[in-house]
């Protein structure tokens, strides 16, 4: 079983260490707080790996609590979707969409 928590409706200030003292007596073996990739702020929701499965069902029983002003979602992380491509290497990796009739115009 997954151990990976996902925690929205933080707010854009909570740190490590708030997250910390929320969940204390939790093991927590790490926290990723997801930042904006030009600003560096917080986007208001974090991922947070738990010590075993029993420390994850216990993170989740507390969603719907308040952590700095803001009522927390606390569920079981879903997997990253792979970014699947489609397969264009008979194509030479051009990516033709269904209205592209630049064969057409060679004729």
């Amino acid at each position: 079983m997954a151990t990976r928590a996902y925690i929205g409706n933080t707010s854009y200030s909570c740190t490590e260490k708030d997250l910390r003292e929320f969940f204390a007596g939790l093991a927590i073996v790490k926290v990723d707080i997801v930042k904006d990739r030009d600003s560096g702020e917080a986007r208001g929701f974090c991922f947070i790996d738990f010590g075993s499965a029993g420390d994850l069902n216990n993170a989740i029983a507390r969603s719907g609590e308040e952590l700095g002003g803001r009522q927390l979602v606390i569920s079981e992380a879903r997997a990253k979707p792979t970014g699947g491509r489609r397969d264009n290497s008979k194509r030479g990796g051009r990516d033709r969409g269904r209205d592209d009739y630049s064969e057409t115009w060679k004729k």
